[in-house]
């Protein structure tokens, strides 16, 4: 048989068997991509999405209460029309508050309808609204010192953050808040309206205000300069780090993971500063530290709403005032120079509370650069 003539019987046999050999077509399906995404896998731009797809706007009522060392802060957050069912109760709060003469914990009157929680990690305490939509005031408290309008412009700023919306300048904070008359002072009272940015209340808007009081002036006499005295350079091996020892912190030699570490003593209670550089997410390091004092271990939701920003010489860390039965840590975690910052102060409660602002400013102070 010749090559050819067996290429020729092969071909007729194929042929012959494709009618009865052939198989059930499949059913196939494709995804088609939506035109926006095939715009994004091209390099374009989606189609932003319409006013039906908007999330539904938000309302904040807060209102911030200046005492001579630490600020009392009071916030109800919710859906636009539950936040307006509530006001007048929340304003009637507010004007039920009761201040001393001293730095202690205000009293106040519940409206109707609402119940207190106890204090739980960062918040002094949780007023729960028991209404068609329940809503929450959250009380939280910090140490302060320094320029009262300053301070309450950073705060203000801090909520307009939250909700999405542009940083006041100093000009506009008398004309937009509202002073509320309380005994034994004032509650300045901001209301705004926008839309709540993902993660929460650690999300700040504009140019870094911060809880602790702004932005500090990279020139000229700190406010807070006659509470402490300047440090030229760090401690013995830890190169890179600068800051001001406050008025009454006796500092340690550095030691270990310890770039810097002070003491400082009130009669028997005792308090201990620190600065370290370690690893670890700030979740897990909260709640090591909540485990620290007898606090059970938060969420990284609760987290996002309670924690704050703060000024760390010119770079954004985040706060938190951690408060247990007998002992308070304050903490605050920034990356910088290509690691992440610990500084914590952990004692006793009434001498916490008393060095909070002094911590605060120490923290303001710290200027980092690489070793």
């Amino acid at each position: 048989m010749t090559d050819r003539f067996a290429t020729a019987l092969g071909l007729t046999l194929l042929l012959a068997c494709l009618p009865g050999c052939e198989k059930p077509e499949e059913i196939r399906h494709y995804t088609i991509p939506k035109p926006e995404a095939i715009d994004q896998l091209a390099g374009g731009t989606a189609e932003p999405a319409g006013p039906a797809e908007a999330a539904e706007p938000s309302r904040m009522l807060a209102a911030a209460v200046l005492r001579p060392e630490r600020a009392w802060f009071f916030k109800l957050t919710g859906a636009v029309d539950a936040v307006a069912a509530q006001e007048a109760a929340f304003r009637a709060f507010l004007k039920s508050l009761r201040f001393g003469d001293d730095d202690s914990p205000p009293d106040w009157t519940l409206p109707e309808g609402w119940s207190q929680r106890p204090a739980s990690g960062m918040r002094y305490a949780t007023l729960e609204i028991d209404a068609e939509q329940p809503l929450e005031v959250s009380v939280t408290t910090l140490g302060r010192e320094g320029d009262d309008a300053d301070y309450l412009l950073a705060n203000v700023n801090r909520w307009r953050g939250q909700m999405g919306l542009a940083d006041f300048d100093a000009n506009q904070l008398e004309s937009e808040t509202e002073q509320i008359a309380i005994e034994g002072g004032a509650a300045t009272l901001v209301d705004l309206v926008g839309h709540m940015k993902p993660g929460g209340p650690m999300m700040s808007g504009g140019a870094a205000p911060f809880a602790s009081g702004g932005p500090r002036s990279q020139s000229g006499p700190s406010p807070l300069d006659h509470d402490s005295k300047p440090r030229p350079s760090a401690p013995s091996g830890a190169q890179g780090l600068q800051y001001e020892t406050p008025e009454g912190w006796n500092e340690e030699p550095a030691s270990g993971f310890r770039l810097a570490s002070f003491q400082v003593s009130a009669g028997e209670q005792k308090a201990e500063i620190s600065v370290v550089v370690a690893g670890g997410d700030l979740l897990a390091n909260v709640n090591r530290w909540r485990g620290q004092i007898g606090l059970k271990a938060t969420t990284q939701d609760e987290l996002d709403r309670e924690a704050q920003q703060i000024d760390v010489g010119g770079r954004k860390g985040t706060y938190v005032e951690l408060t247990g039965e007998k002992k308070t840590t304050l903490a605050v975690v920034v990356d910088a120079a290509g690691r992440t910052w610990f500084i914590t102060l952990k004692g006793d409660n009434d001498l916490a509370r008393r060095e909070a602002g002094k911590f605060q400013n120490f923290v303001h102070s710290l200027n980092i650069s690489e070793p």
